[in-house]
């Protein structure tokens, strides 16, 4: 069974890196089309409709990870599943500094909405992994299988609050779109 912060930690985190990738690659396809409309002599340098439409994709695809993330909270607190291996903590470990890179490195672009909804996205996968290494952690020391899906209860106000800050920017830079 798939579970959001569940022992198996190669396959737990699968859908969360997929929709990663598609974030990634739908930021930098638009980033991408951006510069080449700059170059071939687009007049205005702000409000581009392609980062708009990249922003409002990504946002999408966060909004699509709290019901799964709601229900794998559901099914793991009425079924956890045993966590028995220190190596599990690998896959979260591994998961935050990534994510923490890639924080690092979109910082210096935030003016762009599309960037900056990205980096929510990231914001949100930094909390999601410093919670599933927390609780990961805790379940190994206090053998406690239902802390991990708890743990994932305390994800979900983050990414809902990060979705709406980010809905709220995109909000207006559609707006300043449609003035220009």
């Amino acid at each position: 069974r798939f579970r959001l912060l569940a022992s198996d930690g190669g396959f737990a985190d699968f859908t969360h890196a997929a929709s990663d990738s598609l974030a990634y690659l739908v930021g930098f396809v638009a980033a991408v089309f951006s510069a080449y409309l700059d170059r071939v002599g687009r007049t205005h340098k702000e409000f581009h409709l392609e980062e708009i439409v990249a922003a409002l994709v990504n946002l999408t695809l966060l909004s699509l990870a709290i019901p799964l993330i709601i229900w794998q909270v559901v099914s793991g607190l009425r079924d956890p599943e045993t966590v028995d291996s220190w190596w599990v903590l690998s896959a979260p470990a591994a998961a935050l500094v990534m994510s923490l890179i890639i924080s690092w490195l979109l910082k210096s672009n935030q003016e762009n909405i599309n960037v900056s909804v990205i980096l929510g996205h990231v914001i949100a996968d930094i909390a999601t992994s410093s919670v599933a290494l927390v609780m990961t952690f805790l379940t190994l020391l206090t053998a406690k299988d239902w802390l991990n899906p708890a743990g994932a209860a305390l994800v979900v106000p983050a990414i809902i609050y990060v979705l709406f800050a980010k809905a709220v920017s995109t909000r207006e830079a559609l707006i300043n779109w449609s003035k220009t």
